[in-house]
């Protein structure tokens, strides 16, 4: 008998080694692409931190620095009070004006450049409070309040000078800002309620909650700008929100952290119609004659349209 493979046996030998290479076409296929991916992925990566490593030799090393940036890059950006003091003898030189009020305000570059090295770092820092850091800003607190005394006084004779150099003096500004930050930090002595009574600063507190620190600077600096504008009356009104706001601080701390002699007597503030009344013609009185002559002219109308 004749033991040649038939047909059927030579195709299905046949499909078997085609199956067998397509297999081996598409593993190395697969492995191809799989390395082509990985060496892309590497690549980016490296080439990712080529540039960082750029970038932070040319922040460190190649960009100017504040100490050694050329005086005229800045010219006309109002780098430091130097300029401004500059700027507003060029002005007097010109202009034959001798303001230099303008000069004392700082520009929007010295404001940033103070929030971003010094007030957002002490935001962010966490450093243990100690018992002399709270004593301290309570001290501040007390400073504070007393401050607001003297705003009261320098209002009525009219010292709007005085009263800008005590708003802007260290009491009413950066020992209250960091009496607030100390206390607010202080959980070992104050509980959760009372650090939120006292709040966050009035710089930062748009997403959170804007307690007695943000009302007092928020106050003060109404007042800071509009010294000299308001009347003594409307001055009183707006240091009474610095002194409430105070008080309020005050008020949250534990028994052992406040003075023991009183505070400063607390007046009631009043409206003008109650303090300045008449004896023929109260407030309260023109407002009843005026709704009474109102409801006459009222009825009168009706009637005589009813007779018409």
């Amino acid at each position: 008998p004749s033991t040649s493979p038939s047909s059927e046996d030579t195709n299905q030998s046949n499909n078997i080694v085609r199956a067998a290479s397509l297999t081996k076409i598409t593993t190395a296929t697969l492995f191809d692409d799989a390395m082509a991916c990985v060496r892309h992925a590497f690549a980016c990566v490296a080439l990712a931190m080529t540039f960082c490593a750029m970038e932070d030799f040319d922040c460190a090393n190649l960009k100017p620095t504040v100490t050694s940036l050329r005086p005229h890059a800045t010219h006309g950006m109002g780098a430091n009070r130097i300029e401004r003091l500059r700027k507003s003898e060029d002005m007097l030189v010109i202009r034959g004006s001798d303001d230099v009020s303008l000069s004392r305000i700082p520009t929007y570059n010295e404001i940033m450049e103070f929030h971003r090295f010094v007030r957002v770092p002490k935001f962010r820092a966490s450093p243990p409070v100690s018992d002399k850091s709270v004593t301290t800003a309570v001290q501040s607190l007390y400073k504070a309040l007393d401050a607001t005394q003297k705003l009261k006084e320098m209002s009525n004779d009219y010292d709007w000078d005085g009263m800008r150099l005590l708003i802007r003096s260290p009491v009413l500004s950066e020992e209250l800002q960091d009496a607030t930050i100390t206390l607010r930090g202080a959980a070992s002595h104050l509980s959760i309620d009372a650090r939120a009574e006292i709040g966050f600063d009035w710089g930062s507190c748009a997403w959170r909650h804007c307690g007695a620190a943000a009302d007092a600077q928020e106050a003060l600096a109404e007042l800071n700008n509009l010294s000299g504008v308001l009347e003594p009356f409307e001055c009183q009104f707006i240091i009474n929100i610095v002194e409430r706001s105070l008080r309020d601080m005050i008020a949250v701390l534990p028994a052992d952290l406040q003075k023991q002699t009183p505070l400063p007597s607390y007046p009631i503030h009043e409206s003008r119609n109650v303090l300045q009344q008449d004896d023929e013609f109260d407030g309260l009185t023109v407002d009843d004659d005026y709704l009474e002559a109102l409801e006459r002219f009222r009825t009168f109308d009706i009637e005589a349209e009813g007779e018409d």
